[in-house]
């Protein structure tokens, strides 16, 4: 139970004579949190920066014996801005909870604290890689960051927290049909344009869903040129000491860039239960500059504890942090429904 008190009915793992084992999911990793860069605390929870236009691009016209200067020009900075979104885990423990065995757990407090901990690091790589737009406090809705779907978006953002026009991903680095249709000419494509908009090869790390995943791995698996009466190859690796079948591909190398690709189960969360958005969080994905994105944190990770009131030891997880995007253009998003 992620909000509500843990009380001995709830309790799966309560020991008893005819069972004597426990078993655990895996933890669950947070890949973008662990590629994205730090950044000093914000003065305020409206957090504002510079940036730039990646265009550097101008005409190269000779000049005539003799001329004087007589036009000039200079660098544009732009603005752009977020909030910081303040994100809790709260745990508890009850009276018969704390005085359960359960199995393989010595000390039931210390490991309720640890899965509100774990639920929160969930919880702010799920916001950040959320499609939700930056909102202040207002009525019932709280601060909200702008997570990167949102920020990847070509239209739509929020009126108080404008992308200017320069700065906008264009449409041509966006995939947004079938997943099966979705092939290396489209990734090759994406990566193109992008590398067009900075005058150069990108490198860019991919945050994908299962099934994007999947797919993107199928590219190696087929040839997508073959005709209709000229079979597709099938290629495939096989260790041959161990005897294993290998069909996994997670750098894909073009003249116009590389990506780097990360399974990520965190992708497009509903906001208010986590739940994956149904076929979109497996089928789409985002493919970004991470020298283009930081955390900051108004408030880090912490703990507080809380009084117990009589029914049992109590306290939450908490943390404010917000999500800094330098530029969004040349950067690419899968976003696939169906």
């Amino acid at each position: 139970m992620e909000t509500g008190p843990l009380t001995e009915a709830v309790q799966s793992n309560k020991k008893a004579e005819w069972l004597d084992f426990l078993h655990t999911v895996g933890e669950v990793k947070q890949p973008f949190l662990a590629l994205l860069k730090e950044l000093k605390k914000p003065a305020q929870k409206i957090t504002h920066w510079a940036t730039e236009d990646l265009d550097d691009s101008g005409g190269y016209e000779g000049t005539l014996d003799g001329a004087d200067v007589t036009a000039y020009g200079h660098a544009l900075r732009g603005n752009l801005s977020s909030v910081a979104q303040w994100i809790r885990k709260p745990w508890m423990v009850s009276h018969y909870a704390d005085n359960t065995d359960a199995y393989g757990i010595k000390n039931e407090r210390a490991y309720q604290k640890q899965k509100a901990q774990a639920r929160l690091r969930n919880a702010i790589e799920q916001v950040l890689l959320s499609e939700q737009d930056a909102a202040l406090e207002s009525g019932e809705t709280p601060n909200r960051l702008r997570g990167v779907g949102s920020w990847l978006a070509n239209s739509g953002h929020s009126s108080d927290f404008p992308v200017a026009a320069d700065l906008v991903v264009p449409t041509n680095c966006l995939y947004t049909a079938a997943l099966a249709d979705f092939s290396e000419d489209d990734l090759e494509l994406m990566l193109r344009n992008a590398s067009i908009l900075r005058d150069s090869a990108v490198t860019l790390d991919a945050f994908v869903g299962p099934a994007l995943k999947a797919r993107m791995t199928d590219f190696a698996s087929h040839d997508p040129n073959a005709s209709d009466t000229n079979a597709a190859l099938r290629q495939f690796n096989q260790n041959g000491a161990d005897g294993e079948f290998l069909s996994a591909i997670d750098v894909f190398k073009f003249d116009s860039g590389t990506v780097r690709a990360h399974l990520s189960y965190h992708l497009f969360r509903t906001r208010t239960a986590g739940a994956r958005t149904a076929t979109v969080s497996n089928n789409s994905g985002y493919f970004l500059d991470m020298s283009k994105w930081a955390i900051r944190f108004l408030d880090k990770i912490n703990h507080s504890d809380l009084a117990n009131g009589g029914g049992g030891e109590r306290g939450f997880y908490h943390a404010t942090p917000t999500l800094v995007c330098g530029v969004p253009k040349g950067q690419c998003m899968v976003r696939s429904a169906t």
